[in-house]
C-alpha cells in the first residue's frame, strides 16, 4: 500500500475529522530521477486531503490542520537525494531561519534545539554549540 488514511486525530485522537481542502493525486516528492522509464516510483500519486480536528463537532478536541493521508516512509525516505549544504543559497536561507529564530526566542547554554527533518544537518549546524542540538532525518541514506 502506497498510503493510509488516518482515521483520527494525529495528536488528540479526535475522531470528527473534516475535509477542508482535497487536491487531486500528486506525484511523490522526493522521485527526482535521471529518467522516468523503468522506475516504479515515477507512476506513484497519492491524494492530498486537508482535514481539521473539527472543534465545531467536539469542543474538546484541538483544532490540528493536518493531512488524512500518511505516505509509506519507504516511498518517501529510503534514498533521498537532496543534500543543503550543496546549495549555498539554501545554506544562506536556513542561516536566516536561525537568525531569526534566536532573535525571537532568548535561549540559555543546554537548552535544546530540534530540527525534524534535518537533512543533512546543516541548518541545526547554525545553532551555537551552547545548545543541546537534535537533528531528526527519516532518510536511511543521508549521514
Amino acid at each position: 500500500m502506497n498510503y493510509v488514511n488516518v482515521k483520527k486525530c494525529r495528536v488528540c485522537g479526535n475522531k470528527d475529522l473534516t475535509v477542508a481542502i482535497r487536491f487531486a493525486p500528486q506525484f511523490l516528492s522526493p522521485t527526482f530521477v535521471k529518467t522516468n522509464k523503468r522506475n516504479h516510483l515515477a507512476d506513484i500519486k497519492v491524494p492530498l486531503t486537508v482535514v481539521v480536528c473539527d472543534r465545531a463537532k467536539n469542543p474538546t478536541c484541538c483544532g490540528l490542520v493536518q493531512l488524512k493521508e500518511t505516505t509509506n516512509h519507504e516511498l518517501l525516505y529510503k534514498d533521498y537525494f537532496y543534500r543543503s549544504a550543496t546549495n549555498d543559497t539554501m545554506k544562506k536561507d536556513l542561516k536566516d531561519v536561525v537568525t531569526t529564530v534566536l532573535t525571537k526566542v532568548k535561549t540559555k547554554k543546554g537548552d535544546v534545539v530540534v530540527d525534524i527533518g534535518s537533512n543533512d544537518g546543516t541548518m541545526i549546524s547554525y545553532f551555537p554549540k551552547s545548545l543541546t542540538r537534535i537533528g531528526v532525518e527519516p532518510a536511511k541514506n543521508i549521514t
